[in-house]
């Protein structure tokens, strides 16, 4: 198992980038084609990471600054959650992102003992 370490600023930047993008017209057009199929925003797929979000904004409930900003607030949470849960694993070995060297030659040696196997 390989895991990639980011540093937080960096990840953070990366995440207000995604969520830019994200909240752009095709994906208010996904949910709303979603919404208009009879899929309610009470469903447990309508209230995960940019959707409830865009359905807030698109209720008038938030600003399109607000929903942009709860959801990569969110983003970020989740992003911190899933890098606790994966620390817990002791199989993982971590490399720096940019570090392709190290993750090709972990990889290689993992091709090797498997070919020899």
């Amino acid at each position: 198992l390989i895991g990639l370490n980011c540093e937080r600023g960096r990840l953070y930047e990366r995440i207000d980038r995604r969520t830019e993008q994200m909240m752009q017209e095709p994906f208010r057009r996904e949910v709303a084609g979603l919404l208009a199929a009879g899929y309610g925003p009470e469903l447990a797929s309508m209230q995960s990471l940019g959707y409830r979000h865009m359905i807030k904004q698109m209720a008038g409930e938030w600003s399109p600054d607000e929903a942009r900003d709860i959801l990569a607030r969110d983003t970020r949470h989740y992003a911190k959650r899933q890098l606790t849960w994966f620390r817990r694993e002791p199989a993982i070995r971590w490399f720096d992102r940019d570090d392709a060297d190290g993750v090709f030659r972990l990889t290689a040696r993992f091709l090797r003992d498997k070919a020899t196997n």
